[in-house]
Parts: C-alpha cells; sequence; structure tokens
C-alpha cells in the first residue's frame, strides 16, 4: 500500500473539485488456479472509490462474478464546478477486461436541483459497455420529492421518471440513441439513429401541460416536435421544431387574446457546440406574430433580434390603442430571466380625453425585483403640444 501524490493532484483544479491531497492504494495475493485477488482504493476529500475481485493474470480479465465497484462523493456540485446536487453513491459490478467490459449497477444522488426545481433523491440502475471502441450507456432513474416553482415543477412534479441510452462511437461523436421523460406535465419520446452514409439524426415529441401550477389562469397544452441531424464527420447539427398550443392560455389577458387557443412557434437553426444559432423562427397567434433570429446558447442565455406585429384594441387601463401595431426589438438575458425590449410606433393613442399622435412606445418586459414585469414610455404629439410619459406595469388576470 502507499501514498500516491503527482502534479494532477496538486492543481488547483484537482484540489478545488477533488480535494487537496489524493491517496491511492492497492493489494494483491494469489488465490487457487493462478488467479490474483486484487483490491484498489481512492480517497480523497470529496471522492472515495473502491474495486475488489479476481482477476486472471493470462487473459487479464476479471472472472465472471466481476469486481465489486463503488463510488461515492459527499458533493456533486464541488464535482462538477456547478451548482447541482449533493452527495452520490454508484455501487456495482464491473466485468472483462481493458478492451471489453461491463459495468452494472445502482446509482443514487441526493438533493438535485436546476432551474428553481429540486428533486429530494434521484436513483436507478446504469449499465455501461465498452466493445470495439464504442461505448453503449443505458441510464433509469426516478425521482423523488420533487419541489419548486416554474416550468420544470410542473412538468416533472414529485416523482418524475426518466430512460435513456447513449452511444459514444470510436471517433468521438456521440448519439441520444432513445430517451423518454414522465411527470404529471411531461410525455417527452425521442430516438436517434444513423443513416446509409453514415449521419446522424434525432427526433422526438413532447407534450407539455400541467400549466395551472406555473400561473393561474394557464391551461392546455404545448405539443413539441423536434428533430436533428448532423453529417458524418462535420458539424453542425441542424435543428428544427414546431410547437403548437392546443387550448392554450398564459393566464395574462391582453397576451392571450393576441396568441388565442392555438398560437404555433417555429424554428430552425444550428447547434455547435455550446450555442445554438437561430436562422429564423416564427410565433403565429390569432390577433399577432413574431419573427426573430440570433443566438441562444446552451447554458440558457438569449440573444435574438425581433419583429412583431399586432392587430388592436389594445388596452391597459384607461389607455385604449386601436387599429394594428408593428415594430422591432430583441430579446436577451436568461431562460430563467428573460429581457423583451420592444419599439413600436402608433398612428393614435386615447388616454381618456387625450388624444396622441405619431406616437413612439418603448417596451421592456424584464421582471424587477419590486414584482413588475415591465417599463414603458410614450413620446407623442397632441392638441396641447408635445407629450411624454413613463410607467413601470405589472400582469394580471384581467389585463395591466
Amino acid at each position: 500500500q502507499c501514498d500516491w501524490s503527482s502534479d494532477v493532484c496538486s492543481s488547483d483544479l484537482f484540489a478545488s473539485r477533488v480535494g487537496g491531497v489524493g491517496r491511492f492504494g492497492i493489494a494483491a495475493r494469489p488465490t487457487r488456479g493462478g488467479r490474483i485477488a486484487l483490491g484498489l482504493i481512492f480517497l480523497s476529500d470529496n471522492l472515495t472509490t473502491r474495486a475488489q475481485g479476481v482477476i486472471d493474470p493470462k487473459t487479464r480479465r476479471s472472472t465472471d462474478e466481476g469486481l465489486k465497484v463503488s463510488v461515492e462523493t459527499p458533493s456533486v456540485s464541488r464535482l462538477a464546478g456547478t451548482d447541482a446536487a449533493g452527495a452520490a453513491r454508484f455501487d456495482g459490478v464491473l466485468t472483462g477486461d481493458a478492451y471489453d467490459f461491463h459495468l452494472k449497477g445502482i446509482a443514487a444522488v441526493e438533493k438535485a436541483r436546476v432551474g428553481g426545481y429540486g428533486l429530494a433523491q434521484i436513483s436507478g440502475p446504469v449499465d455501461l459497455l465498452y466493445r470495439n471502441g464504442r461505448y453503449d450507456l443505458d441510464l433509469k432513474a426516478q425521482g423523488n420529492g420533487g419541489s419548486g416553482k416554474g416550468v420544470l415543477a410542473a412538468a416533472l412534479g414529485g416523482k418524475p421518471t426518466a430512460e435513456a441510452k447513449l452511444v459514444v462511437f470510436p471517433n468521438g461523436a456521440l448519439l441520444l440513441d432513445r430517451v423518454e421523460a414522465r411527470g404529471p406535465g411531461l410525455k417527452l419520446t425521442g430516438a436517434g439513429g444513423r443513416n446509409l452514409l453514415g449521419g446522424y439524426n434525432f427526433s422526438g415529441r413532447a407534450v407539455l401541460s400541467n400549466l395551472g401550477v406555473v400561473k393561474r389562469g394557464a391551461g392546455g397544452e404545448l405539443d413539441v416536435a423536434f428533430r436533428a441531424s448532423r453529417a458524418p464527420r462535420a458539424y453542425p447539427w441542424v435543428v428544427t421544431a414546431d410547437a403548437r398550443g392546443r387550448r392554450f392560455a398564459t393566464g395574462l389577458g391582453q397576451l392571450d387574446r393576441l396568441l388565442g387557443p392555438s398560437p404555433r412557434l417555429q424554428g430552425q437553426g444550428t447547434l455547435d457546440h455550446n450555442r445554438i444559432e437561430l436562422a429564423k423562427a416564427t410565433l403565429d397567434g390569432k390577433a399577432g406574430e413574431v419573427r426573430g433570429a440570433g443566438l441562444i446558447g446552451l447554458n440558457g442565455t438569449l440573444k435574438l433580434a425581433l419583429n412583431w406585429s399586432a392587430k388592436g384594441p389594445f388596452a391597459a387601463g384607461p389607455v385604449e390603442i386601436a387599429g394594428a401595431a408593428k415594430g422591432s426589438g430583441s430579446l436577451t438575458g436568461t431562460f430563467l430571466r428573460p429581457r423583451a425590449d420592444l419599439k413600436a410606433s402608433f398612428d393614435q393613442i386615447d388616454a381618456y380625453a387625450l388624444t396622441l399622435t405619431q406616437a413612439q412606445v418603448a417596451l421592456t418586459f424584464a421582471k424587477d425585483a419590486r414584482g413588475y414585469d415591465g417599463h414603458v414610455a410614450v413620446r407623442a404629439a397632441s392638441a396641447y403640444g408635445p407629450a411624454t410619459a413613463q410607467s413601470d406595469f405589472r400582469f394580471t388576470p384581467d389585463g395591466v
């Protein structure tokens, strides 16, 4: 047995994620039939790995019973370098050799969290097969103790389930062979494969419901079909998506009037490493439409340019805008904290007895710490001379 250290162990990254000191131990003794009983252990502050079993030195393979393997960490967040989960453990059996092996076991993760949603525990079987340079990974997961707010909490609920198979080919290409996930507000299925020319593809469907949990007055379903494809030796992935609402409602009166019960969102772009370059996106509603293009980061960042149009009348308290409107703007921020900045021109705005003409309106939709949903500023002409106004606003079920 020995203490082991190297430049890897002494690196800042290793120290911050795994621990300041890593210790490695090995023990071996001969057994019947010329076989060797082997024990391995690696210890550090945030990671412990153990393996023990019998191997045949002639074939360099484990026996049929395999090696018992355990891996545990008190903090997945520290290990991953991001706020992800608490303690985790894997217990399984490894059979085969370095060139052809099979690892099966059970994994459990405590206090997993993402995007305002958390699970007390996730657990399930893990099956990893390596052969001829190819990895096949099968995963099944059962969540328990789900809690939180927002879309993820509504979709996944207290006890979500998921299954997936991932394949890593000898050239390093990753394929999601199949996936399925279910919760009270989510039904997700998908499958991938390779075509005759060696390209990769993936297609699937997700149905989102249970929207009333997100906001009072919201309801209906959002049915999303998606597809991705990639040439054999080239990036990026080409991605398309088509989302349709059924009896859809957001719970915001003015927005629901514009979208109607059957809005449709379509998008087309490319996925290259850590971002989606959106070439075209369209949102068509009953009384309005939006066109957009730009960048969406896989970390949730948004940077999109928008053009929009809508049919009146629009009402906000004492203010009424008749006729059609159109304008431009941008969508920035993140999925969890989006910000929309829109500009529009109106021929006429009526506010009680005051009539405004040639109005220029700047709208910002961004929730602030005081609970407001945005800000509006108006510059216009009137019978009494130039007029300006600005105000914060908050959406209500009946309007603004």
